[in-house]
């Protein structure tokens, strides 16, 4: 009997979304924050949306603001399949 291989789930898919946007822009795991997770219609990926801290440059000032990626996690392996700029 074939053992079934473990899936992600969604502590697991967000923590590893949260890994890579440290990894690739260097926002610590503390400082991103989690705004949704969703399973994809085909129970293959999961949807992490997650927000961090941003400026926007008006002019001579520096404007606060949040900034938002959605990371596309196999459910299967954990790898990351994208990760997009989320508009709000």
């Amino acid at each position: 009997m074939a053992e079934e291989q473990k899936k992600i789930d969604a502590k697991e898919a967000v923590a590893l979304a949260k890994k890579y946007l440290h990894e690739l822009k260097g926002i610590s795991t503390s400082e991103s924050f989690l705004e949704e997770i969703e399973m994809s219609k085909d129970n293959q990926c999961w949807s992490v949306t997650l927000s961090y801290p941003a400026t926007d440059y008006s002019g001579l000032i520096l404007v606060p603001r949040k900034a938002y990626k959605i990371f596309e996690v196999d459910v299967n392996t954990g790898q990351m399949v994208s990760m997009k700029i989320r508009q709000v």
